[in-house]
């Protein structure tokens, strides 16, 4: 036989892409990530401010032939959620968490400052001892920098989402890590219009 050149690829790092849908005011309506056969999507409706009224969870597969394009196959809701508000002052807010039978099981707090950003979110669940919290950090030109989420399910846990900007405000990358232990790091690239180049999307598991 005839000498010859092979060349194998193999990736060190796993990679997961997701498709972000926008409405016109841009607003995110869906996130569909890929896992492997199937997808993993959460939708979003919003009311006249703005504010979340509705999420729901699925699993979804996908039966194009041409996997870079996604065609409705098998879809399973896995979970469905409806949150109603009330303002408590022109700093907070009080959310109302309403489960598949539409019934209350936790509530939360929103702190806002005086541009109008969320500072933080404190969740109280009606039946359990369980509490969560949510933090957030901006810019001066109000990009979110820092996202801290605690909890005591499971014991004490602490996750940080740290999001890096170039000068013109432009998200270069992602940092998610857990009790201070990084998990996973997104780059992006984008092409000279600044637009998201998905093709070198990197994404680094460290779990």
């Amino acid at each position: 036989q005839k000498a010859y050149t092979k060349t194998v690829s193999r990736y060190q790092n796993d990679t997961i892409f997701a498709s972000i849908f926008y409405d016109n005011a841009n607003r995110i309506i869906l996130k569909r990530t890929g896992l492997g056969d199937y997808y993993d999507a959460f939708y979003y409706e919003y009311n006249e401010k703005g504010q979340v009224i509705k999420e729901m969870h699925c699993k979804e597969t996908n039966v194009s032939e041409d996997k870079k394009e996604f065609k409705m196959g098998v879809q399973t809701v896995l979970s469905k959620e409806t949150f109603e508000y009330e303002q408590l002052t022109p700093t907070q807010l009080k959310k109302k968490c309403l489960n598949d039978e539409g019934r209350e099981y936790k509530h939360s707090i929103i702190n806002i400052n005086e541009k109008g950003e969320k500072t933080s979110e404190n969740f109280n669940f009606l039946v359990s001892w369980m509490h969560q919290e949510n933090q957030y950090e901006y810019t001066n030109q109000g990009f979110l920098v820092e996202e801290t989420f605690t909890s005591n399910h499971s014991g004490e846990v602490k996750i940080e989402n740290v999001f890096e900007y170039d000068t013109n405000g432009v998200l270069l990358s992602e940092k998610r890590m857990k009790n201070n232990e990084l998990l996973n790091e997104l780059s992006y690239l984008y092409d000279e219009n600044k637009k998201l180049n998905s093709n070198f999307k990197v994404s680094k598991n460290y779990n």
